[in-house]
């Protein structure tokens, strides 16, 4: 075919190696059929089905198809044999799927099956396996009826040096069952090579797979025994059934009935047990068991009504004169530090005149230095000297250098106890006085709270 431009050769090149675009459609149709009906094959290694993998996203990104590589890790990490389902888990706890690479879960996965190989490379001691084979019967030598078998599909091992050879340790919990004496199977596959792992983690190759046989009682009795171990009764199995006969039955039987009441008062979300007997009574609600009020206490109810006692009215200290006894306690941190960077204020109150001090903080640690300059101020202003001071337990007001400011001073110094609020309750009611009206100017920009705070506290003196 003959071009007169560049383009137009260009276009018939496109076109015969290319297609057109009904059939890049197709492709891209069928590689993606691929990508979806891919898997990894027990006998492929992660190597050869990325690459498998990795080579049908090219080609599918070729063709003009956006393809994330989230939908890639998604459809590997699906894909690959149970095997790997531990390290998957592990993978999908400890990474974020979103920022994970296809590269690093390959390099992951490849890691994974290298460790596989290693453990499985491993040559442990031999041992022969055992596995049930059906539920047959075999007649004993020593006995003309026959005798019931079972045959064992549990697990058991072969005992150790201080126990006999032919000892076996009959476990229900086990996948295989184990023997390391070749005598005692009726029948022995030696082609058969199954790999089991001891609880040690060792791993043993077995040289065979057969069958053993364990009989068992002879008799078709069910023993009934009561919570002593004494027999009650023996019923003789007829039709593969057990039929009770009361009358032959020598020792006495016991039934007594179980008082529920506590029980659905549980479940009722500890409803109260005369509401309950007023509902089943009524036949409020259907097939409700009978119920009793009784004097038994539930001892969650018992506990979750208690509460602490209110303490003493009209019964607190009160001073006769200024500067007595002085109140403080520290409120913040604040959400949005003031425009001098300060989250806290701390609160002076006198008890005999109610006059409230306040000053800003940006830090716990300023509550000395601040507590030195009301001191100051006041005790200069008022003529009077401060006798004593009382605050909660916080470190902020129970540092040596506080401590030893006050014995210097000759200031009682008297903490109240901890988590225990109401005993400074002068203080905690003004903090929360002055929060509650200082909010009440939110319109106000939150740098400028501690205007609003300091408006509160002048105004009420």
């Amino acid at each position: 075919m003959k071009a007169e431009i560049a383009k137009s050769a260009w276009d018939t090149l496109q076109k015969e190696f290319e297609g057109d675009n009904r059939v890049k459609d197709n492709n891209l149709l069928t590689l993606k059929r691929q990508f979806e009906m891919l898997a990894m094959k027990e006998t492929e290694t992660v190597h050869q089905y990325s690459t498998k993998l990795i080579d049908i996203i090219n080609q599918i990104r070729l063709q003009g198809e956006d393809f994330p590589d989230k939908r890639v890790i998604d459809k590997i990490m699906v894909s690959v044999p149970d095997k790997f389902e531990s390290k998957i888990l592990a993978i999908e706890e400890s990474n974020d799927l979103n920022q994970l690479t296809i590269n690093e879960l390959i390099s992951k996965l490849k890691a994974y099956e290298q460790r596989l190989s290693i453990k499985g490379a491993e040559v442990p001691e031999e041992a022969l396996q055992a596995k049930e084979k059906g539920k047959q019967a075999v007649e004993t030598p020593n006995s003309a009826e026959y005798e019931k078998e079972k045959m064992l599909d549990n697990s058991a091992s072969s005992s150790s040096s201080s126990t006999s050879a032919s000892s076996w340790y009959i476990d229900s919990g086990c996948t295989s069952h184990m023997a390391r004496d070749e005598s005692i199977f009726l029948d022995l596959d030696k082609s058969v090579k199954t790999s089991v792992k001891l609880g040690n983690g060792t791993v043993v190759f077995s040289q065979g797979k057969g069958t053993t046989v364990i009989p068992t009682r002879s008799d078709d009795f069910c023993y009934i025994h009561d919570s002593f171990g004494m027999e009650v009764a023996r019923v003789k199995m007829v039709q593969n059934s057990f039929l009770l006969d009361m009358q032959s039955v020598q020792k006495c039987l016991h039934a007594f009935k179980v008082n529920d009441t506590l029980l659905w008062h549980k479940r009722y979300g500890h409803f109260n047990v005369k509401a309950l007997k007023y509902m089943q009574t009524n036949e409020l609600i259907r097939d409700f068991p009978e119920v009793h009020v009784t004097n038994e206490v539930c001892q969650c109810c018992q506990l979750g009504k208690m509460h602490r006692l209110s303490f003493p009215i009209n019964k607190a200290f009160r001073a006769c004169e200024k500067l007595e006894l002085v109140h403080t306690d520290i409120c913040g941190p604040m959400k949005v530090p003031s425009l001098g960077q300060n989250k806290y204020f701390i609160l002076f109150i006198d008890d005999f005149t109610r006059m409230t001090w306040v000053y800003f903080l940006s830090s716990k640690a300023q509550v000395f230095s601040m507590f030195k300059k009301f001191k100051a101020l006041v005790e200069n202003q008022s003529g009077c000297r401060i006798k004593k001071l009382r605050s909660d337990n916080g470190k902020e007001y129970t540092s040596a250098e506080f401590n030893n400011f006050c014995e210097e001073a000759g200031i009682q110094h008297q903490l109240t106890v901890s988590y225990t609020p109401q005993q400074n309750e002068v203080s905690e009611r003004k903090n929360r006085t002055v929060m509650e009206r200082a909010n009440y100017g939110r319109w106000l920009c939150m740098n400028f709270s501690h205007l609003r705070v300091l408006f509160t506290v002048f105004i009420q003196g």
